[in-house]
């Protein structure tokens, strides 16, 4: 094998191993974003059930009132 091909080769798996940290880290990046997105989701839950609890008390002291 001679040094240019030799330094090509080099030269690939350096562009092959630096695409797959590429690819790695946007699916890390994926990952995270989708975790945020079901993080807000649950908070918005539990935002409206506290607020549909507030108000079905407000209806059972308007009626016994």
């Amino acid at each position: 094998m001679n040094q240019t091909t030799k330094y090509g080769l080099f030269f690939l798996g350096g562009v092959v191993l630096g695409a797959l940290g590429a690819v790695e880290s946007v699916r890390e990046d994926f990952a995270d974003a989708v975790a945020e997105a079901q993080v807000k989701s649950q908070e918005k839950k539990a935002k409206a059930e506290e607020a549909a609890a507030e108000t079905r008390e407000a209806s059972v002291q308007q009626a016994a009132a």
